[in-house]
């Protein structure tokens, strides 16, 4: 799993207790950067987590990436994604989509209101 403007760390950490992921992310935010990197040491976690632009960053391994991405990032992030990664690749948008794109699922809250998207690549 690889989580994209991965801020304090929360999804990945999440993602290796629940569900057993190996997980990297990338920050370029140096305080939230710090903050994951505290929670890491805290949790004994084996996230990988680089101070870093994701977009330069190279995505072909992935088999999951998870973003939650002001609007214009998101698509940005989508195309790189699509470039880089196999096909069948997930690509998890939280809040904010690709606009062009039909996700193949959406994940609503308590109050129907979408929150995850979930595009296959």
């Amino acid at each position: 799993m690889v989580d994209i403007g991965c801020g304090d760390g929360k999804v990945l950490f999440w993602a290796e207790k629940k569900l057993g992921l190996r997980g990297r992310g990338f920050e370029i935010a140096p305080l939230p950067f710090l903050l994951s990197i505290i929670s890491k040491y805290i949790k004994s976690s084996s996230v990988e987590i680089r101070l870093a632009n994701f977009f330069k960053q190279n995505l072909q391994d992935a088999n999951l990436i998870f973003c939650y991405l002001f609007p214009e990032l998101v698509e940005k992030a989508y195309e790189q994604a699509k470039q880089q990664c196999k096909p069948g690749t997930l690509f998890i948008c939280n809040t904010f989509r690709p606009k062009q794109l039909e996700p193949v699922k959406i994940i609503s809250d308590e109050k129907n209101k979408p929150y995850f998207y979930i595009y296959q690549l």
